[in-house]
């Protein structure tokens, strides 16, 4: 799985049958998002609505006089859940629909900060797990699978939409597209 701008997402799922036509699916997904950079905690809070200095007081030296040059790196440990509609087309082409979310199992945070003390560069790197914030997003999903054999391929154009702010991602929808690759066990 892939987002379109900025981020990527891999995983594993299962997928089972309930009927002919419908199935549904769970799995892990690891989804890392592009590095958002700040100029100062000024501009970190203007854009996040929260105090920068408050959520990272543990990484932050002890004693300075100015921060800037904010990178931080979020990384999610997600369950995806979704139901699976397919509609055949030609032999091996078939519509798939989706519908489902992600529930958030741990997130995490890589920052990088430049730091002054008395005209003193430093440069911190620290790591900042976040809390869960566990079912926060729709996903849908339409696109075409071809099956040969036991092996099929998806792709499918997604429409993510947050309706919960989650660690910078604000809320609103934004655009992935799905590449998947599925063997069938029996």
């Amino acid at each position: 799985e892939s987002e379109l701008l900025g981020g990527l997402s891999i995983g594993a799922m299962i997928e089972t049958f309930l009927f002919k036509k419908i199935s549904v699916g769970v799995g892990g997904l690891v989804t890392r998002y592009k590095e958002v950079e700040y100029e100062n905690p000024r501009d970190f809070n203007l854009s996040t609505g929260k105090v920068f200095e408050e959520l990272f007081a543990s990484g932050l030296p002890a004693t300075y006089d100015q921060i800037s040059d904010i990178k931080i790196k979020t990384t999610f440990f997600e369950l995806p859940v979704g139901v699976n509609l397919y509609f055949p087309l030609h032999k091996n082409l078939k519509l798939k629909m989706y519908y489902g979310s992600h529930f958030d199992i741990k997130t995490f945070q890589s920052v990088k900060v430049e730091t002054y003390k008395d005209e003193d560069e430093t440069y911190t790197v620290f790591q900042n797990q976040r809390e869960k914030s566990g079912f926060h997003n729709l996903v849908f999903g339409t696109g075409i699978q071809y099956q040969k054999n036991r092996f099929s391929l998806q792709i499918i154009p997604t429409y993510i939409y947050n309706f919960k702010e989650v660690d910078y991602l604000k809320t609103g929808g934004k655009f992935r597209l799905n590449t998947q690759l599925y063997y069938r066990i029996k």
